[in-house]
């Protein structure tokens, strides 16, 4: 009577796995299921010939070093403090026209900009309060824009009487409008006027300078729309006012 010889002819993996390298051996782990068996003839190996790798991004930081602390420092009340590494005092020196260094400049006693301008200090800002996170649309365009960016995802504004977070905006400036032909209301009174809907883009609003088109936000119990969604979500007119 002829043996019968049973061996592995096809398999399937169903994850290709990771971290393998070239030369890697090992065995599947399970049950014998032929009848005429109750143990394995012999293992059966599947060895790493190949190994695949992925191209990814990443950032590098670098070296990360710590200032010396502070907290013999702090007593509630100075927000003034010296910028110490390893006992030594530091600086740092902004970029000719930066716009820290016009900050500087426009906001700092000038017997003081030379001191300032080589940040030998660190200042700690007040806490952010509830009001901070209302978007005032009597300030100019740009600051607007630089508010909601800073503060995302939380300014917010009113809208027929419901919370509307603004998510993002876009500054139209004269060359904008020229070249993208919007057509909305000129003769507004006031900035938090919706000037026009744009169909499928987003709701012009006026401000204290150029106006700016909604493309995204989230009204209050809904979820986050942006342009045509956002458009159909509100049903704004123009004419309509956002109040801060």
């Amino acid at each position: 009577m002829k043996k019968q010889e049973l061996e592995v002819k096809e398999f399937n993996f169903s994850r290709p796995g990771y971290a393998f390298r070239r030369g890697d051996i090992f065995k599947p782990v399970g049950l014998v299921t032929a009848s005429t068996l109750s143990s394995p003839a012999t293992d059966f190996t599947i060895e790493v010939i190949d190994t695949y790798s992925d191209n990814f991004a990443a950032w590098e930081f670098g070296e990360l070093d710590y200032i010396d602390s502070i907290q013999n420092l702090q007593n509630g009340s100075r927000k003034r403090f010296p910028l110490n590494y390893n006992g030594q005092l530091l600086s740092f020196e902004p970029e000719e026209g930066s716009p820290i260094e016009e900050n500087i400049n426009k906001n700092t006693n000038p017997q003081l900009i030379k001191q300032n301008t080589l940040g030998r200090e660190i200042t700690y800002a007040r806490m952010i309060e509830k009001s901070d996170f209302k978007v005032d649309w009597g300030n100019e365009a740009i600051k607007i824009s630089q508010k909601i960016k800073g503060l995302y995802p939380r300014t917010n504004t009113n809208f027929r009487g419901k919370n509307l977070k603004i998510l993002k905006i876009k500054v139209l400036t004269s060359d904008v409008i020229k070249n993208e032909k919007y057509l909305f209301m000129s003769n507004y009174s006031r900035p938090g006027i919706i000037l026009a809907v744009i169909e499928n883009e987003g709701i012009i609003i006026s401000t204290k300078t150029d106006p700016i088109i909604l493309l995204e936000a989230k009204l209050e119990g809904k979820n986050i729309s942006s342009k045509k969604q956002l458009i159909q979500q509100l049903k704004p007119s123009a004419g309509e006012y956002l109040s801060d």
